[in-house]
Parts: structure tokens; C-alpha cells; sequence
């Protein structure tokens, strides 16, 4: 082994450091412009899927044994209105809500199968018609 001190060539070392430093600033402005891209890109996504609203003349909410709970529908009079049915767990009508020829309809059936017009026009009566 030699007692001599190393020699550095400092200009080069500067330009290596420099080299790196400008690279790894290239690759951090090339991420975040890829993390942009992403965002965006999920973002338009998000908002294509909300824009785009689901329409039927009828919905049907069934539980986990497939028996309808609830539906929501148009009835087909003129003008066509819409009534939100629940059902009980034998399946039969228990309450009615909507909108009739003559105004809005709220209309319960007890156990015994009798209807019950809590609100509603004094013509429209029971809600089905």
C-alpha cells in the first residue's frame, strides 16, 4: 500500500451529482404526473358512473328469500303516477304511498285485510284505483 492521498477530480464528481440530481428530479415530476393522470382518470370515472341514472317503470326490493319486500311503480292510468307499495311477510300490500288522480294517497291495510285511508282525495279510494 501507498501512503499517497487519493486524488479526487472534483469537477467530475460535480457533474455526476448534477446528473443525478437533475434524473431523480425528472423522475419525481414523471410520478406525480402519473399519480394526476390516475386521479383523473378515476375521477372521470366516478362521475360518468353518477351521470348515468338507472330508470325502470318498476323497482322491486326483495329480501334475502327472495320475496318482495317493497316495489316502486308507475301506474299505468292517465296520467301515469307513482306509488311506493310495502309488503308484509306473508307478501300482501300493508302500506301504500303515492300520488292518485285527485292528489296523494297514503293508505294502510290492517292484519285483518281492510283498508285504511289516512290522506288521499275524497274520490280516490282505495289507492288502486
Amino acid at each position: 500500500m501507498t501512503n499517497e492521498p487519493a486524488t479526487v477530480d472534483v469537477p467530475a464528481l460535480a457533474r455526476r451529482v448534477g446528473v443525478l440530481e437533475r434524473e431523480n428530479r425528472r423522475l419525481r415530476h414523471g410520478m406525480i404526473a402519473l399519480a394526476l393522470i390516475a386521479a383523473a382518470a378515476a375521477t372521470a370515472q366516478v362521475a360518468r358512473a353518477a351521470a348515468s341514472p338507472i330508470t325502470s317503470e318498476k323497482f322491486t326490493l326483495v329480501d334475502v328469500a327472495d320475496k318482495t319486500r317493497a316495489t316502486l311503480e308507475n301506474n299505468r292510468g292517465r296520467p301515469s303516477t307513482p306509488i311506493l307499495t310495502f309488503f308484509d311477510q306473508d307478501g300482501n300490500p300493508a302500506v301504500r304511498l303515492g300520488i292518485g288522480e285527485k292528489g296523494p294517497i297514503l293508505e294502510v291495510t290492517d292484519r285483518t285485510g281492510k283498508k285504511h285511508d289516512y290522506f288521499g282525495g275524497p274520490t280516490v279510494r282505495p289507492a288502486t284505483q
